[in-house]
């Protein structure tokens, strides 16, 4: 997929390429990557969009036909729904504006999951991004998300009922630590849980969740907000609690925030 992303693919070119019938390789791979192929093909071509966008001066209209669109208006569309702000957009600032992430009744109106993020190496301390999306990738607007200032228990307020995927995905590293000399906090970590179903209000816990190395299978995570470094989300994640009487909790604490700065962020993160 990732070589061939300008051609138009159909589902039996890629079963045919692994020799699968067609029902057979779409049922497996939904089954590895939690989302079918033509959702993980829509989703690594955003992804390439998102690098170019950053790493090149390509108008917006190459950038759509060179990962595999044939109309503009269809790619901006998806670009947006999918990264929360237009292509334009995120290569002029690189954050979201307005929130991608507003919710509509305060947390206390639906249920409230909880549970515990692990990390797969004890020298992993990076801060957590944990949201909660109708499907098993991280695109579009959550329905209520955190940040943690590294792996441990997390809660996730406001739930409205449905069927939905836990998604825990590292934000950007800070400064290598003298206590680091393998960068392990630098690396990204992910995990994916799911689907949880809520019925109504009250408590949920969840299972816990361990962050580990993307591997190729993994839907990429094209949300903009993950693109930002740490002290912009926890910022974003502030600015929406006082807008909608949020209540905080001691989990969404990473210091001090900085200003949301228009800055270089490189190419984007998978999951």
């Amino acid at each position: 997929m990732r070589e061939r992303l300008a051609e138009p693919l159909t589902i039996d070119d890629l079963a045919t390429a692994a020799m699968f019938s067609r029902y057979h390789f779409s049922r497996l791979f939904r089954r590895l990557t939690g989302i079918s192929p033509g959702r993980f093909l829509a989703a690594i071509r955003i992804q390439e969009a998102k690098r170019l966008l950053i790493s090149t001066s390509l108008t917006v209209a190459a950038i759509s036909t060179s990962v595999g669109y044939t109309s503009l208006g269809t790619f901006s569309s998806r670009f947006h729904r999918s990264v929360g702000i237009s292509p334009a957009a995120y290569r002029r600032h690189r954050y979201p504006q307005p929130l991608p992430t507003e919710q509509t009744t305060p947390a206390r109106a639906g249920a409230t999951i909880t549970g515990e993020v692990r990390t797969f190496c004890p020298g992993f301390a990076a801060p957590i991004f944990i949201g909660l999306f109708p499907d098993a990738i991280a695109e579009g607007r959550p329905a209520s998300w955190a940040v943690m200032d590294r792996p441990g228990p997390y809660q996730l307020s406001g739930v409205t009922p449905g069927s939905w995927y836990l998604i825990a995905h590292s934000l950007r590293g800070r400064s290598i630590a003298a206590n680091d000399p393998d960068h392990i906090g630098q690396v990204t970590a992910v995990a994916r849980y799911g689907p949880v179903r809520i019925a109504g209000g009250g408590s949920v816990q969840a299972t816990e969740m361990t962050v580990r190395p993307p591997r190729d299978f993994d839907p990429p995570a094209l949300l903009s907000l993950l693109d930002l470094p740490p002290q912009a989300v926890l910022r974003l994640r502030q600015e929406q609690e006082r807008r909608h009487a949020i209540a905080p909790t001691p989990l969404t604490s990473i210091g001090s925030p900085a200003r949301i700065l228009s800055e270089s962020i490189g190419s984007g993160t998978t999951w």
